[in-house]
């Protein structure tokens, strides 16, 4: 497992800059190939008074800590980052975890300062789960056997803000940090196979007319908190090679079956969230055809593959808008097939 350790400085009261900064680094986690990206204590609402300042406390269904949630999904990075929660009467320092844009989990950690006793103290493990990998935000790496991600609290001196130390400790007592106090991050990598088996084989067909367009998907499973674009395919049936796969995929999403495929392009694995955990490896095909419309009547009859449309898209509309494509690159991938710089059969198309 790949992790992004983040320090960040958290300016008091500055929710939209403090959720632009997490949505940047969430994207150069995606880049960097990272699985999670871990942000200090109290990084989304910055340091808070409670007993001065209890309105810039923040719930855990509170607007931005959605749309960082939302992030997560849009990036396909996990997060773990802080808030000062506002929980009824109480205040609590709370670490939250999200993945595939639902929160995970909470850890509440106790908070020991002079002068900030408005803080509860909580009692969860702080131990948290991305696919079949485990992880802890607390301390006992070693009691525990999980790697521990610490990041020290994102806090205030009475003039300025500062970002809090970011290090991650390994079962064996291996410690990966940050140098000082200044801002930065740090890629570490943790023998921890996110990986859920059985693995889910598939296949993935990019469709692609004369303008370079793709006919893309779009998935809403209820199972999921928000629809996302992806191009036709699915898993493979018991006994099934790809190439009939995609053929059999193709008659059944776009009713088409005298559509021509080839070449390989590529592969995808990827561990998702979709009711349970799961890992779905990936073959994908390139398909060249003029642009067609599929019956509206056949859409609706797909319901229950959790398909609720399909459309053309340029790779200029799909950086435009906000929708969540898959591959997170899907816009890259188009540009590199329009100058027919194609992937490999075997290349890494990430998440």
């Amino acid at each position: 497992m790949r992790i992004l350790l983040a320090a960040l400085n958290a300016p008091k009261g500055d929710l939209d800059g403090n959720l632009a900064s997490h949505a940047a680094m969430l994207e150069q986690a995606r880049v960097q190939g990272c699985q999670v990206a871990v942000f200090p204590e109290l990084s989304l609402t910055g340091s808070v008074d409670p007993r001065r300042h209890p309105e810039r406390a923040l719930t855990v269904d509170a607007g931005p800590v959605g749309a960082l949630l939302e992030a997560t999904s849009r990036t396909g990075v996990a997060a773990v980052f802080g808030i000062a929660e506002r929980a009824g009467p109480l205040f609590h320092i709370a670490q939250l975890y999200g993945h595939d844009g639902r929160l995970g989990g909470v850890y509440r950690k106790r908070h020991l300062g002079e002068g900030e006793e408005g803080y509860q103290p909580g009692h969860d493990t702080g131990v948290f789960q991305l696919g079949a990998a485990r992880f802890g935000v607390a301390c006992h790496a070693r009691r525990l056997g999980v790697p521990v991600a610490m990041t020290t609290q994102a806090g205030a001196t009475e003039d300025e803000d500062f970002p809090g130390l970011a290090a991650l400790v390994s079962p064996d007592g291996q410690v990966a940090r940050l140098p000082d106090w200044r801002p930065g991050s740090l890629v570490v990598e943790v023998a921890a196979d996110v990986t859920v088996h059985p693995v889910r084989e598939a296949v993935r067909c990019l469709l692609v007319d004369p303008a370079g367009r793709a006919l893309l998907v779009r998935y809403a499973d209820p199972r999921a908190p928000a629809s996302w674009w992806g191009v036709p395919g699915g898993g493979l049936d018991p006994g099934e090679d790809h190439l009939a796969a995609v053929r059999r995929e193709l008659r059944e999403e776009l009713d088409r079956d005298e559509l021509r495929v080839g070449p390989w392009i590529g592969r995808r694995c990827h561990t998702f969230w979709l009711g349970s955990w799961m890992t779905q490896r990936e073959r994908w095909v390139l398909c060249r055809a003029e642009p067609f419309e599929v019956d509206p009547a056949h859409v609706s009859s797909l319901a229950a593959e959790s398909i609720a449309e399909l459309r053309w898209w340029s790779a200029d509309e799909l950086r435009a808008s906000a929708a969540v494509a898959t591959p997170r690159d899907l816009p890259g991938l188009l540009d590199r097939v329009a100058r027919r710089d194609l992937p490999g059969p075997d290349e890494d198309l990430g998440v």
